[in-house]
């Protein structure tokens, strides 16, 4: 495969998207579950030409800004632990986004945004997906005493939140805002 070139890899797991970095490495991997889970209500709209396009063009974004940052999947308990403990050194923002919701999409494009300019800033950025970790994101939201939504924000510092919102007011912006005016 060439250098930028994105392919699809059919695999028991579902179809897998790579992209090669300029050494030839593998720059990216992404589920297309996890680009376009909310792809069969697009297709219901617009056909199934429609929604292969759409998702194309989520998965080149996608792999275009995964080369600028790195955002840490929270897929265990472990990872939830690791977090809060993190939190008490650095700000931790996470994500709860749903791979079936047209607005999670939007708002992980806004969260992706923001983690790029966020590590400048000594933030770190973890996303749930909290379809395929129903459990994990209901534990974040006991633990946290934060009523679970989705897509959801949640800023963490001293293992404690100190700041969430939700849907659309959930934007580079505001994630800007609540970091700044966060003690």
């Amino acid at each position: 495969m060439s250098p930028g070139v994105a392919i699809s890899v059919p695999t028991e797991a579902g179809t897998i998207i790579r992209s090669r970095d300029a050494a030839g490495q593998t720059a990216f991997q992404l589920s297309w579950r996890d680009v376009c889970g909310f792809a069969g209500k697009f297709q219901e709209m617009r056909g199934a030409e429609g929604c292969r396009a759409l998702c194309w063009l989520a998965a080149c974004t996608t792999i275009a800004r995964s080369t600028a940052m790195t955002i840490q999947n929270l897929t265990t308990a472990e990872d939830i632990d690791g977090t809060l403990e993190l939190s008490s050194e650095k700000p931790v923002m996470i994500l709860k986004h749903s791979t079936r919701c047209p607005i999670s999409f939007a708002v992980r494009q806004e969260f992706e945004t923001y983690a790029e300019g966020a590590a400048g800033r000594g933030i770190d950025c973890r996303v749930v997906l909290v379809v395929e970790n129903r459990a994990l994101s209901q534990d974040i939201a006991a633990r946290l005493g934060v009523r679970h939504q989705s897509p959801q924000a949640i800023l963490l510092k001293n293992g404690q939140a100190v700041w969430h919102d939700s849907h659309d007011r959930v934007s580079v912006k505001t994630l800007e805002a609540a970091e700044a005016r966060s003690p």
